[in-house]
């Protein structure tokens, strides 16, 4: 009988009564090694700003079964098999990588970063949050979308807001110019902080 191979990883299913006692290559051990490489293997990705596809077989080692894709180079776009498979994407190349099955969403790992992609077998996720636009950004990306652009409701964003500072009413932040209230209240609480240090310093003067 033909060997089958699992969906994801390709990993080979022998038939029953088949390659019995056999531990060298083929037979399991090649099967625990590309087991292994799925699960902690890396491979080296060089991109040079084009589209990147990641070779993938049945019956040979292949980069989409790694674990992990270190990427090196000047960025572009990665393709994967559109199967359900994670993969651990370590950018050290010059620019952004897109993570990709050559359709449906994509996921954009910067320079420098090191991020969680996950294929559900037609588009790419990654651990994350989503904008106010539904889209699946990074806990970096996310963050750095409320403080540069509020894509979040009722989170305050900096551009447009030169001059202000961040202010509290006890039910949401925003930014705001100072008013006179501001500069009162500072004033009355710097007072009352200046007389109860005075007092306590006459008191422990009296006690000495």
């Amino acid at each position: 009988m033909t060997s089958s191979y699992t969906a994801s990883m390709r990993f080979e299913l022998i038939p029953a009564g088949e390659r019995v006692n056999t531990w060298g290559e083929p037979g399991l051990n090649n099967v625990i090694r590309r087991v292994d490489f799925g699960m902690a293997g890396r491979a080296s990705i060089v991109t040079s700003g084009g589209t990147y596809t990641l070779s993938s077989s049945n019956t040979n080692d292949d980069e989409a079964r790694a674990h992990t894709l270190v990427v090196t180079g000047t960025g572009g776009t990665i393709i994967v098999p559109s199967v359900p498979k994670p993969y651990l994407i370590e950018n050290n190349a010059s620019g952004a990588v897109i993570i990709s099955t050559g359709s449906g969403a994509t996921i954009t790992v910067d320079a420098g970063d090191i991020v969680a992609v996950h294929c559900t077998g037609s588009v790419i996720k990654t651990l994350g949050y989503k904008d106010g636009s539904g889209n699946v950004l990074s806990i970096k990306d996310y963050i750095a979308a409320q403080i540069i652009g509020a894509t979040v409701s009722g989170l305050p964003a900096v551009a447009g807001n030169n001059g202000k500072f961040m202010y509290t009413n006890g039910a949401s932040a925003m930014w705001r110019l100072p008013v006179v209230a501001d500069v009162s209240d500072y004033a009355s609480d710097q007072a009352t902080k200046a007389a109860d240090a005075l007092g306590k310093a006459v008191a422990f003067a009296i006690a000495l």
